[in-house]
């Protein structure tokens, strides 16, 4: 799936096996892998620029939305 630029919040919820839902949160640290067939230079996450590998595998790990 292909999101279009923008800003979003990642929101989510979780159940135990008894069937108990947990309150929506956001979450205090995100950690993402990424992938570009084309090598991924560098990712800019609020603002900030972090610098890859230059590889079509990556990751973004702890970091505070």
């Amino acid at each position: 799936m292909q999101l279009p630029d923008g800003t979003y919040a990642i929101r989510y919820n979780s159940e135990d096996l008894a069937g108990n839902i947990a309150p929506t949160r956001t979450f205090d640290m995100v950690s993402c892998k990424l992938y570009d067939a084309g090598k991924l230079d560098k990712v800019t996450i609020n603002g900030v620029v972090k610098d890859l590998t230059n590889n079509a595998w990556s990751d973004v790990n702890f970091i505070k939305p």
